[in-house]
């Protein structure tokens, strides 16, 4: 597991697109910060090439994301399913490296943890593979830094949106037919113990 911090500045010319330096999105317009400070964001970068992780956990580390990195698909699952980051970066179409595997394990295990690609900007054929493996999102290089940002900035939401829709369904509202089935069964446990 490597960890890299604000401290470690790396150039990331290969694999995100450094020219765009202002708080602009992926349009020109102010990049909107749904989640607030984005210290507290932690994201898996994966990708089997040391350096080419490292400078990109430095680039996240730079605009404000607690950055880790692994360098195998089978290490990255483990990771994640002890780590439990907010959300997994991952690069697609490399020799050696089953991006897609991944992506698809960590969807059925942990689908509250969203995954991005990134692909290389000619590869035309793999997003409807990303997709169908639970990408919950497909970028294609360069990218920049602030672009990144802005599409973590709404998968994390979105599942951090999801996972509290899904606690508010699951707890059992008074009146509802799910507690009226429940004291049911309280009461048979009762009669049983009596």
């Amino acid at each position: 597991r490597d960890v890299v911090g604000p401290a470690d500045r790396l150039t990331a010319r290969y694999y995100l697109n450094e020219s765009s330096t202002d708080n602009k999105g992926s349009y020109g317009n102010p990049v909107a910060d749904p989640l607030g400070d984005l210290t507290d964001v932690r994201v898996l970068v994966v990708h089997p090439n040391l350096g080419t992780r490292k400078q990109v956990a430095s680039v996240l580390a730079q605009i404000g994301l607690q950055a880790t990195t692994c360098g195998q698909s089978e290490q990255a699952i483990l990771q994640v399913l002890h780590e439990r980051p907010d959300a997994v970066l991952a690069e697609l179409e490399v020799s050696s490296f089953d991006a897609i595997g991944m992506c698809r394990a960590l969807h059925d295990r942990v689908p509250e943890i969203p995954v991005l690609l990134v692909a290389p900007g000619d590869d035309e054929g793999s997003y409807s593979l990303a997709m169908e493996a639970g990408a919950a999102d497909y970028l294609r290089r360069p990218v920049t830094p602030d672009f990144v940002a802005e599409r973590l900035r709404i998968v994390i939401g979105r599942a951090r949106a999801g996972v509290t829709e899904r606690r508010r369904h699951a707890v059992v509202q008074p009146g509802q037919r799910g507690a009226q089935n429940l004291s049911r069964e309280l009461r048979r446990q009762e009669l049983k113990i009596q």
